[in-house]
């Protein structure tokens, strides 16, 4: 806890004194006390006192942690102690990161990052986190074990931004990994994280037995009895063996010695068997023998481990035969809030992992309904909607009453200023982005929409409806370019990001520009808003590559930075690059953009390139009389099949040499604010006025 604060605030550890009391009945609090000029932080334990003293570095400091610029504590306002004893009692469990999480950032975060984000959550008072990281090792080498070949146990191992779906039991062996350099690296990275997890009081739950075997395995036992499940976004259906096959024993035995060779035991781990994925013929009794297979696999090979399972994978049949103390329901949409299992009550925020300004502040107050033994925090993108995370943050230890409230005191420590432009701001911004008519589903962008003559969707499932007037959001802008104060490096990366939501929703007016000029056959309209829609892209792509987080370049790099060889880098950008456009399978792959990010490069080059061979197709047809409409048959999720047509498959061809040919632009040397000003000065009359020029 010492070296929390010395890291964190080496400026105020002398003015923290830290007691570890744990309580006679197993509950957790804190206390903080005031002992003259210096602050007593006494927690049950060192989770909770990190709690309390972030709580100091807020209220007392007017400090901030919120990440997203502001990695390290920013300083703030005046010093005020308290007069009077704050004490605060918390839940059992403060759950941190789920598959998703790694899906969208952590996967790629190297120790640095990874100490200042075990900080940042010891500090929100979480105390238990998901960590599949190694996990690819304990799997290779348990293959080893049971002899099977080399070039197999690795090429069941899916590339880095593929292997969290790995994980959750929806595919394998795509992309697939090819240096055990790699893995080595792997094992040492978790190896170093679970020491820091270990000094902050934060327990691991590490990935357990699903039951998931390579479809190979069949060569290796011709007697063994696998099924197939669903199949995940069309990839190749995954393997599970069967709860009644020997070999079921033999693989999770194999795999939980090798895991407690390389980093211990746990006392949770995660296991969902059918996360997304069922059984192609399901039976309950097929699952209740399976989940009890599970919990005695992991049982007796760790015999106090609790078995975690996210609801949405969950089903009454696969615990049927589970003790209830061995058992814990990661809950993120009130599915077993009318059980009386064990479960911890999940926030999930920024699902999709896409870059867009989305969610309820208000509806924070409510997040964590009553009758769970814990509180969970699922943010599936650790770079978006920093206020909003902060505010969730907030009630994982703590409730309030005026959620609106809380939202604009933390943009305001934030930014590092109390002025009246940027109270004004927040306000605004809580009205607009954050309002209580915010979709539950992910919300869509225009700019990275495959082109199409209509549009419902750009990933899956999201809507492309937008929540709020675009003219609130330019004011909220220019309320927050006015300000005078000595600003943090949140101020500057939420300057760039509502810029850049601010233009992605102008596309959309531009959109409409381009669909009525060509219907209505106005030459004069349609080269208008299709070349200012491209003056779109290419001024966000210029903002965005001011920050590292908006940097297609910076990722690129922190891949690379994980390989060996340069074969292995090449294999790993094209693994991201894949995963952030066509996403796969590569034979068909409909579930493009499902990870869709507004980065530099992606704006600029990749999305830009689709909209020019759109707006050269329509150009085209202007001397028809019929319209060209370019709706497939065979939608998939709402949206055209990849290769759907002739013109889908010029768009194939594209995105695929992109992809591998591709040569992203470093981070620039332009400041981020005077950029933002510039195009705030530019875009806002025609945003006011609704206006195409």
């Amino acid at each position: 806890m010492i070296r929390l604060i010395q890291r964190t605030t080496p400026e105020l550890a002398d003015r923290f004194r830290v007691e570890i009391v744990p309580s006679a009945d197993g509950g957790e609090a804190y206390e903080i006390l005031r002992e003259g000029d210096l602050l007593l932080l006494r927690g049950t334990s060192v989770s909770a006192a990190a709690a309390a003293y972030y709580r100091c570095l807020c209220d007392c400091f007017g400090m901030d942690l919120s990440g997203c610029g502001n990695d390290r504590v920013y300083a703030g306002g005046k010093e005020t102690l308290p007069n009077k004893p704050i004490r605060q009692t918390l839940p059992a469990i403060r759950w941190g990161m789920t598959y998703e999480s790694y899906l969208n950032g952590a996967m790629l975060w190297d120790f640095a990052k990874w100490e200042r984000a075990l900080d940042r959550m010891a500090m929100l008072g979480v105390n238990c986190i998901y960590m599949p990281i190694g996990h690819e090792a304990v799997l290779y080498y348990a293959a080893l074990d049971l002899e099977i070949r080399r070039e197999d146990a690795m090429q069941f191992l899916s590339g880095f931004a593929y292997f969290p779906y790995q994980l959750m039991g929806q595919l394998d062996s795509f992309l697939s990994l090819t240096d055990t350099n790699y893995l080595k690296s792997r094992k040492a990275l978790a190896q170093q994280i679970l020491a820091r997890m270990e000094e902050l009081g934060i327990s691991p739950a590490l990935p357990g037995f699903a039951g998931h075997v390579p479809k190979f395995m069949k060569g290796y036992h011709k007697q063994s009895n696998l099924f197939f499940l669903t199949n995940f976004a069309e990839f190749p259906f995954t393997y599970r063996v069967s709860s009644r096959d020997p070999l079921f024993r033999t693989l999770a035995d194999a795999q939980y010695k090798k895991q407690k060779e390389f980093f211990g035991t746990a006392k949770y781990y995660v296991v969902d068997p059918f996360y997304g994925v069922s059984p192609r013929m399901r039976e309950n009794r097929l699952m209740q023998t399976y989940g009890k297979a599970i919990y005695d696999a992991m049982h007796e090979n760790v015999p106090d481990a609790v078995w975690a399972s996210h609801a949405c994978g969950f089903t009454a049949e696969l615990v049927q035969d589970v003790p209830h103390d061995g058992i814990l329901i990661l809950d993120d949409a009130q599915k077993c809030a009318g059980t009386d299992l064990p479960r911890v009550d999940c926030l999930r925020l920024n699902a999709g992992g896409h870059t867009v300004l989305k969610g309820d502040v208000r509806a924070l107050g409510n997040a964590f309904p009553q009758g769970g033994i814990g509180v969970g925090l699922f943010d599936e993108f650790a770079d978006a909607n920093p206020l909003l995370t902060a505010c969730a943050g907030y009630m994982l230890t703590r409730q309030t009453d005026d959620a609106g409230a809380l939202f604009v005191e933390t943009a305001l420590r934030r930014w590092g200023s109390d002025e009246e432009c940027l109270r004004e701001a927040a306000k605004i911004l809580l009205d607009t982005c954050y309002n209580a008519d915010s979709p539950a589903q992910p919300v869509g962008s225009i700019p990275a929409c495959r082109p199409s003559t209509e549009l419902a969707h750009t990933s899956p499932g999201d809507t492309l409806a937008l929540h709020y007037n675009n003219r609130e959001l330019c004011r909220a802008l220019e309320l927050m370019l006015s300000s005078e104060g000595d600003y943090t490096d949140g101020y500057a990366f939420d300057v760039c990001d509502i810029t850049r939501q601010m233009l992605s929703n102008y596309a959309r007016r531009l959109y409409v520009g381009v669909i009525d000029g060509y219907k209505k056959r106005d030459g004069r309209l349609f080269e208008t808003a299709t070349n200012a829609f491209l003056r779109v892209l290419t001024d966000m792509d210029r903002l965005l590559r001011t920050r590292d987080e908006f940097c297609l370049k910076t990722v690129m790099d922190a891949a690379g930075a994980q390989t060996h060889t340069q074969n292995d880098k090449q294999n790993f950008e094209v693994c991201l690059l894949s995963a952030l456009t066509m996403f796969g399978p590569y034979k068909e792959p409909n579930h493009y953009d499902l990870e869709w990010k507004e980065w530099s490069d992606l704006t600029g080059d990749y999305y830009a390139q689709r909209w020019h061979a759109f707006f050269e197709l329509l150009a085209g047809g202007f001397r028809k009389r019929s319209d060209i409409s370019t709706v497939c048959r065979g939608q998939v999720d709402g949206r055209n099949p990849a290769t759907g047509s002739s013109f889908y498959k010029k768009l194939d061809r594209i995105e695929r040499k992109w992809i591998t040919g591709s040569n992203p632009a470093p981070r620039s040397d332009e400041d981020t604010l005077a950029v933002a000003s510039e195009l705030l000065t530019k875009y806002a009359p025609m945003i006011r006025r609704d206006d195409i020029q």
